[in-house]
Protein backbone atom coordinates (compact mmCIF):
# COMPACT_ATOMS: atom_id res chain seq x y z
CA UNK A 1 0.00 0.00 0.00
CA UNK A 2 3.13 2.23 0.56
CA UNK A 3 4.48 1.80 -2.63
CA UNK A 4 0.97 2.55 -4.33
CA UNK A 5 1.04 5.90 -2.59
CA UNK A 6 4.57 6.69 -4.06
CA UNK A 7 3.23 5.24 -7.45
CA UNK A 8 -0.29 7.67 -7.25
CA UNK A 9 2.27 10.85 -6.64
CA UNK A 10 4.30 10.26 -9.68
CA UNK A 11 3.96 13.43 -11.79
CA UNK A 12 3.15 11.90 -15.09
CA UNK A 13 2.64 15.04 -17.80
CA UNK A 14 5.02 13.87 -20.37
CA UNK A 15 3.61 10.41 -20.62
CA UNK A 16 1.08 9.36 -23.16
CA UNK A 17 -1.68 8.02 -21.33
CA UNK A 18 -5.33 6.84 -21.58
CA UNK A 19 -7.89 9.19 -21.38
CA UNK A 20 -8.55 10.33 -18.02
CA UNK A 21 -11.20 9.11 -15.34
CA UNK A 22 -14.75 10.93 -16.03
CA UNK A 23 -18.21 10.38 -16.64
CA UNK A 24 -17.38 8.43 -20.01
CA UNK A 25 -15.56 6.11 -18.58
CA UNK A 26 -17.73 6.09 -15.36
CA UNK A 27 -20.27 5.34 -17.63
CA UNK A 28 -19.00 2.49 -19.77
CA UNK A 29 -17.75 0.96 -16.25
CA UNK A 30 -21.12 0.52 -15.21
CA UNK A 31 -22.93 -0.16 -18.79
CA UNK A 32 -20.20 -3.31 -18.83
CA UNK A 33 -21.57 -4.51 -15.11
CA UNK A 34 -25.21 -4.26 -16.71
CA UNK A 35 -24.89 -5.79 -19.68
CA UNK A 36 -22.32 -8.76 -19.21
CA UNK A 37 -23.29 -9.69 -15.10
CA UNK A 38 -27.18 -8.23 -14.13
CA UNK A 39 -28.06 -9.01 -17.76
CA UNK A 40 -26.33 -12.01 -19.23
CA UNK A 41 -25.27 -13.95 -15.91
CA UNK A 42 -28.59 -13.22 -14.25
CA UNK A 43 -31.16 -12.00 -16.25
CA UNK A 44 -32.07 -8.38 -15.74
CA UNK A 45 -32.59 -6.58 -18.99
CA UNK A 46 -31.79 -2.82 -17.30
CA UNK A 47 -30.77 -1.85 -13.51
CA UNK A 48 -33.11 -1.21 -11.44
CA UNK A 49 -33.90 2.41 -11.65
CA UNK A 50 -32.82 3.00 -7.79
CA UNK A 51 -29.57 1.15 -8.13
CA UNK A 52 -28.61 3.21 -11.66
CA UNK A 53 -28.87 6.44 -10.24
CA UNK A 54 -26.93 5.25 -7.13
CA UNK A 55 -24.22 4.14 -9.25
CA UNK A 56 -24.51 7.22 -11.28
CA UNK A 57 -23.96 9.20 -8.02
CA UNK A 58 -20.95 6.87 -7.39
CA UNK A 59 -19.57 8.38 -10.45
CA UNK A 60 -20.23 11.95 -9.39
CA UNK A 61 -18.66 11.43 -6.08
CA UNK A 62 -15.06 10.17 -8.06
CA UNK A 63 -15.08 12.92 -10.99
CA UNK A 64 -14.93 15.26 -8.39
CA UNK A 65 -11.97 13.78 -6.44
CA UNK A 66 -7.91 15.29 -7.10
CA UNK A 67 -6.92 13.54 -10.17
CA UNK A 68 -3.33 11.44 -9.76
CA UNK A 69 -1.87 9.40 -11.74
CA UNK A 70 -3.82 5.54 -11.51
CA UNK A 71 -2.43 2.19 -12.21
CA UNK A 72 -6.11 1.39 -13.21
CA UNK A 73 -5.95 -2.34 -12.86
CA UNK A 74 -3.78 -2.54 -9.24
CA UNK A 75 -4.96 -6.17 -8.52
CA UNK A 76 -2.80 -8.77 -6.54
CA UNK A 77 -1.86 -10.55 -9.55
CA UNK A 78 -0.47 -7.50 -11.12
CA UNK A 79 1.98 -6.83 -8.35
CA UNK A 80 5.12 -9.55 -8.80
CA UNK A 81 6.72 -10.16 -5.34
CA UNK A 82 10.47 -11.31 -6.01
CA UNK A 83 12.92 -13.75 -3.93
CA UNK A 84 14.28 -11.00 -2.01
CA UNK A 85 11.73 -9.38 -1.22
CA UNK A 86 11.44 -6.67 -3.80
CA UNK A 87 8.56 -6.71 -6.16
CA UNK A 88 7.39 -5.58 -9.53
CA UNK A 89 4.36 -3.88 -11.05
CA UNK A 90 2.68 -4.98 -14.18
CA UNK A 91 0.24 -4.11 -16.56
CA UNK A 92 0.75 -0.57 -17.07
CA UNK A 93 -1.40 -0.10 -20.60
CA UNK A 94 -4.52 1.05 -18.61
CA UNK A 95 -2.54 4.22 -16.92
CA UNK A 96 -4.52 7.67 -16.62
CA UNK A 97 -5.45 10.24 -14.52
CA UNK A 98 -8.09 9.78 -11.79
CA UNK A 99 -9.01 9.20 -8.29
CA UNK A 100 -6.32 7.50 -6.27
CA UNK A 101 -8.86 5.68 -4.30
CA UNK A 102 -9.65 3.49 -7.45
CA UNK A 103 -6.02 1.88 -6.80
CA UNK A 104 -6.65 1.27 -3.89
CA UNK A 105 -9.93 -0.61 -3.92
CA UNK A 106 -8.52 -2.45 -6.83
CA UNK A 107 -6.24 -3.54 -4.03
CA UNK A 108 -8.19 -4.13 -1.09
CA UNK A 109 -11.35 -5.32 -2.75
CA UNK A 110 -9.51 -7.64 -5.07
CA UNK A 111 -12.06 -10.65 -5.67
CA UNK A 112 -8.78 -12.79 -6.41
CA UNK A 113 -7.79 -12.71 -2.82
CA UNK A 114 -9.86 -15.11 -0.33
CA UNK A 115 -10.23 -14.06 3.36
CA UNK A 116 -8.97 -10.18 3.61
CA UNK A 117 -11.92 -8.89 5.37
CA UNK A 118 -13.33 -5.43 6.98
CA UNK A 119 -10.89 -5.67 9.61
CA UNK A 120 -7.98 -6.23 7.16
CA UNK A 121 -9.05 -3.85 4.81
CA UNK A 122 -9.31 -0.84 7.49
CA UNK A 123 -6.13 -1.89 8.85
CA UNK A 124 -4.49 -1.62 5.26
CA UNK A 125 -6.53 1.67 4.11
CA UNK A 126 -4.96 3.91 7.10
CA UNK A 127 -1.76 3.12 5.30
CA UNK A 128 -3.12 5.14 2.27
CA UNK A 129 -5.75 7.35 3.58
CA UNK A 130 -7.80 8.58 0.74
CA UNK A 131 -11.22 10.03 0.59
CA UNK A 132 -14.41 8.28 -0.78
CA UNK A 133 -12.13 4.30 -0.97
CA UNK A 134 -16.36 2.93 -0.57
CA UNK A 135 -16.97 4.97 -3.57
CA UNK A 136 -14.70 3.72 -5.57
CA UNK A 137 -14.53 -0.23 -4.40
CA UNK A 138 -18.04 -0.07 -5.95
CA UNK A 139 -17.01 1.14 -8.94
CA UNK A 140 -13.95 -0.86 -9.19
CA UNK A 141 -15.90 -3.70 -8.69
CA UNK A 142 -18.95 -2.96 -11.04
CA UNK A 143 -16.22 -3.07 -13.38
CA UNK A 144 -14.64 -6.31 -12.70
CA UNK A 145 -17.60 -7.88 -12.21
CA UNK A 146 -18.56 -6.89 -16.04
CA UNK A 147 -15.39 -7.79 -17.27
CA UNK A 148 -15.30 -11.25 -15.42
CA UNK A 149 -18.84 -12.46 -17.04
CA UNK A 150 -17.85 -10.56 -20.05
CA UNK A 151 -14.61 -13.00 -19.97
CA UNK A 152 -16.66 -15.69 -18.84
CA UNK A 153 -19.27 -15.89 -21.64
CA UNK A 154 -16.62 -16.26 -24.22
CA UNK A 155 -15.59 -19.72 -22.98
CA UNK A 156 -13.12 -18.28 -20.39
CA UNK A 157 -14.77 -20.18 -17.46
CA UNK A 158 -12.00 -19.77 -14.81
CA UNK A 159 -13.08 -16.40 -14.25
CA UNK A 160 -16.36 -17.89 -12.89
CA UNK A 161 -15.16 -18.50 -9.72
CA UNK A 162 -14.34 -15.05 -9.31
CA UNK A 163 -17.85 -13.66 -9.27
CA UNK A 164 -18.97 -14.75 -6.28
CA UNK A 165 -16.13 -13.41 -4.28
CA UNK A 166 -16.55 -9.95 -6.05
CA UNK A 167 -20.34 -9.43 -5.55
CA UNK A 168 -19.72 -10.40 -1.15
CA UNK A 169 -16.90 -7.34 -1.77
CA UNK A 170 -19.75 -5.32 -3.91
CA UNK A 171 -22.12 -5.77 -1.06
CA UNK A 172 -19.80 -4.64 1.46
CA UNK A 173 -18.85 -1.67 -0.21
CA UNK A 174 -22.43 -0.61 -1.05
CA UNK A 175 -23.06 -1.21 2.94
CA UNK A 176 -20.15 0.91 3.57
CA UNK A 177 -21.09 3.75 1.47
CA UNK A 178 -24.60 3.57 2.36
CA UNK A 179 -25.86 2.73 -1.10
CA UNK A 180 -29.00 0.78 -0.06
CA UNK A 181 -30.59 0.10 -3.33
CA UNK A 182 -27.23 -1.65 -4.63
CA UNK A 183 -26.48 -3.52 -1.62
CA UNK A 184 -30.02 -4.92 -1.70
CA UNK A 185 -29.39 -5.14 -5.66
CA UNK A 186 -26.09 -7.28 -4.54
CA UNK A 187 -27.70 -9.40 -2.27
CA UNK A 188 -30.10 -10.59 -5.08
CA UNK A 189 -27.29 -11.10 -7.20
CA UNK A 190 -25.36 -13.15 -4.72
CA UNK A 191 -28.49 -15.13 -4.24
CA UNK A 192 -28.99 -15.91 -8.32
CA UNK A 193 -25.10 -16.71 -8.28
CA UNK A 194 -25.71 -19.29 -5.40
CA UNK A 195 -28.56 -21.02 -7.42
CA UNK A 196 -26.21 -21.39 -10.46
CA UNK A 197 -23.44 -22.80 -8.23
CA UNK A 198 -25.72 -25.48 -6.54
CA UNK A 199 -28.62 -25.78 -8.76
CA UNK A 200 -31.11 -25.09 -5.57
CA UNK A 201 -34.03 -23.26 -6.40
CA UNK A 202 -35.61 -21.89 -3.06
CA UNK A 203 -39.00 -20.33 -2.25
CA UNK A 204 -37.57 -16.80 -2.58
CA UNK A 205 -36.24 -17.24 -5.77
CA UNK A 206 -39.31 -18.38 -7.27
CA UNK A 207 -41.16 -15.07 -5.89
CA UNK A 208 -38.14 -12.77 -7.16
CA UNK A 209 -38.45 -14.66 -10.63
CA UNK A 210 -42.34 -13.47 -10.72
CA UNK A 211 -41.92 -10.05 -10.11
CA UNK A 212 -39.06 -9.70 -12.30
CA UNK A 213 -41.29 -11.39 -15.33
Amino acid sequence: VAALRKFNEVEATDLDLEPAFGPDLFKWERELFAKYCADARFGFDTLPPDVARELEGVADVLTRARPMLVHRDFQSSNVLFRPDSTFAIIDFQGMRFGPAAYDLASLLYDPYVDGLGEKERVALAKLYPVQDLPFAAVQRLVQALGAFGRLASVGQKGFDKYIARGLGNLLAAADEADLDALGAFAEELIHRETIRETGFHSHHHHEDEDEDS
